[in-house]
């Protein structure tokens, strides 16, 4: 019962009866002491009642950064990631099997929290940037022509491993408690699929299949893992849990690359094999989960107070009736302590918002997007920014992601000044990663013949930054954990230019397999409040590691939240 009343009212005359008298405040008493509820309480908090931060919700968080290592920083030069021994001890291997692993490292630890939650959702956003290394500087050693493959690759220069041809094949994926979250898997789980067709009226081919009518069960498209041999991913779940205590882990498995023999190569059964060059790592990692509580209060001792009964012969007076027993009563409901609340008391208007502030930027440029060119010498823990970001002589650092100047993709203004943690999350279209010309390539496995092909040695970077308010347009804090690189992956053209005589023209963007690619980053800033009112500036920034590169962004969006954080 949510309201309590009087179980008779006094009368004149009436005979004084101790039972009586301590029912009509014993029941208050009682209510008290961990039976409160919505009705007992007002429709806001006194501001001055302190809330634990983690009153109805917990954030853990793990993150880890293992540096891009660059073969070269010469201004002018091809650069790429250089796997000779020069690999970051702190890079994250991945093993060439289709086993679900954890990532892990000697030094830094496992991408894995461990949170004690009761009756609870976990919200969980986790964020990997994987690269395959095996990107050749060499083209034109063996055999006297880039085209020739290394000893033991299926595929042509430029990468050890075949990666213009061939998927790098990874899928990432949340594991809770030791169970995989199908929904989480970056591609569908199983490589040879099938796909059921409905019955049909007449026979018909499929492929080299001849089908009678009826249903029949097909191979469906191998579009089962990330193709790309380096790029940034994202995945995120919301998790019913029972209380306890639970593991959240990302983890990952390669999947064995399924081909065709007609293409030429060595058939092992249907999957090519493994290199000895074919080395997987990731580098920067993130594992975010926001505990969301059902119940605010999980278990706490009950709230008492002392209301005593009334005995015969008891002499009334103020102190017998008021300060000894309705007092304490009073002052229980006005102060209420921790225990007092039943389970789900408090509705969300009762107590301060979990979320401190939000922002939001959503852009979307005209055409093909704005073109950059600015250039990065150097992908360790350089914060330096350009405000050049297209030119004939490329800016050298970071450049805001904007329309020339207009339309950043960026929250401004961004409140800081309790102490708060602020979960920003990125999503970016980037296409036509590519060098200045395109390549003169003198045939391939299916049609021997003149085309054109694009230099998979072309890197865009991207990472998230952030500045106060009062600092000048070039003075930014870089997130490197949230660094991001993706290259030149559409390596082969899909048709020749439309009436071209010259065989070596600049690819047409209509007609060649140019990127659409999603960027996906993640950023979690921790601010221990300031003493004044502070202000910052969160935006997203990108830049080329080949001085000559260009990409497009198409659109993007940044949203940052700022949670209580103790």
């Amino acid at each position: 019962m949510s309201y309590l009343f009087p179980k008779r009212a006094l009368r004149a005359g009436d005979v004084l009866d101790p039972t009586d008298l301590t029912e009509d405040i014993a029941p208050a008493a009682e209510r008290v002491s961990g039976r409160l509820n919505a009705h007992n309480i007002s429709e806001t908090i006194s501001s001055s009642v302190g809330v634990d931060e983690e009153a109805y919700y917990a954030i853990y968080h793990y993150e880890t950064l293992a540096q891009f290592r660059w073969a070269t920083t010469t201004p002018g030069s091809l650069g790429w990631p250089d796997d000779n021994g020069n690999v970051s001890s702190f890079a994250s291997s991945i093993q060439n099997n289709f086993e679900w692993q954890s990532l892990d490292n000697a030094t830094r630890g496992t991408v894995r929290v461990s949170p004690t939650t009761g009756m609870s959702v976990l919200w969980i956003n986790a964020y990997a940037q994987y690269l395959w290394y095996g990107f050749d500087p060499t083209i034109g050693v063996y055999g006297g022509s880039w085209y020739t493959a290394r000893p033991g690759s299926l595929d042509p220069g430029q990468h050890r491993n075949g990666a213009m041809t061939r998927p790098c094949g990874l899928q990432f994926a949340l594991r809770v408690d030791g169970n995989i979250i199908p929904e989480t898997i970056t591609g569908i789980d199983d490589t040879t699929y099938r796909a059921s067709t409905p019955i049909k009226p007449t026979s018909q081919r499929v492929d080299t299949v001849l089908l009678t009518p009826g249903p029949a069960d097909i191979r469906g498209e191998q579009i089962c893992s990330l193709g790309p041999p380096c790029l940034p991913i994202r995945v995120g779940a919301c998790v019913p849990v029972s209380p306890g205590d639970h593991v959240v882990e990302l983890v990952v498995r390669r999947v064995p690359f399924v081909f065709s023999a007609a293409r030429g190569a060595v058939d092992n059964g249907g999957t090519a094999a493994y290199g000895g060059y074919d080395n997987l790592y990731v580098l920067a990692r993130q594992l975010n989960v926001i505990e969301l509580k059902a119940h605010p209060v999980d278990s706490v001792a009950a709230f008492e107070v002392s209301a005593p009964s009334f005995i015969e012969e008891e002499v009334l007076s103020t102190a017998a009736v008021y300060t000894d027993r309705v007092q304490p009563v009073v002052a229980a409901y006005n102060a209420v302590g921790e225990g007092a609340l039943q389970r789900g008391a408090l509705a969300h208007y009762h107590l301060p918002s979990a979320l401190l502030g939000a922002a939001t930027t959503e852009r979307s440029y005209a055409g093909s997007g704005p073109v950059f060119n600015n250039w990065i010498p150097s992908t360790e823990l350089l914060d330096t920014v350009t405000l050049t970001g297209y030119a004939g002589t490329p800016g050298v650092g970071w450049k805001l992601i904007d329309d020339s100047g207009v339309d950043p993709i960026s929250v401004t203004n961004f409140d800081v000044q309790s102490q708060c943690k602020v979960l920003v999350l990125v999503n970016m279209q980037v296409r036509n990663i590519k060098g200045g010309n395109a390549v003169s390539l003198a045939g391939d496995y299916d049609n021997p013949q003149t085309v054109s092909a694009g230099d998979i040695r072309q890197f865009a970077l991207f990472k998230i930054m952030y500045q106060l308010t009062t600092a000048t347009s070039t003075d930014w804090v870089g997130v490197d954990e949230s660094i991001g690189m993706v290259n030149d992956f559409v390596w082969w053209p899909k048709t020749p230019p439309s009436g071209s005589a010259d065989p070596v023209a600049e690819p047409v963007a209509d007609e060649y397999g140019l990127e659409h690619v999603e960027i996906q980053l993640m950023a979690l800033l921790t601010f221990n409040g300031f003493s004044l009112n502070r202000r910052i500036n969160i935006g997203v920034f990108g830049g080329v590691a080949n001085n000559g590169c260009t990409y497009q962004v198409g659109r993007g969006n940044i949203i940052a939240l700022k949670l209580r954080a103790p």
